[in-house]
């Protein structure tokens, strides 16, 4: 498992509430040397705590990055924002992602 975290802050210095929805976009099998991991497609939803991401999510590519065929369509909805959505994948090997930088490889 592979951590996905982000803050976020409001311009005014408060701490926005929201949620992230991580989708598995199909059934897969985790990425070789997992074991044959079996990466469910049901939704996760991460809400925010004191504007903090903390979620653990299952790669979906292999450690030479070749996809499995599946990556995890992301929808944040966050107050105060427009919500967003867009792909992205995950290595295994780095422990930690931070989203938005996972967001810009997309």
């Amino acid at each position: 498992m592979e951590t996905i975290t982000h803050s976020w802050l409001n311009a005014d210095g408060s701490v926005p509430s929201g949620s992230v929805k991580f989708s598995l976009s199909g059934s897969s099998e985790g990425p070789q040397g997992s074991q044959g991991t079996s990466i469910s497609t049901e939704p996760v939803i991460s809400p925010l705590v004191a504007g903090v991401l903390s979620q653990p999510l299952e790669p979906n590519v292999d450690q030479d990055g070749n996809p499995n065929g599946s990556f995890y369509w992301t929808e944040e909805d966050i107050g105060g924002s427009t919500p967003v959505s867009y792909p992205i994948t995950i290595l295994p090997g780095a422990a930690s992602y931070d989203l938005w930088d996972l967001r810009e490889v997309s």
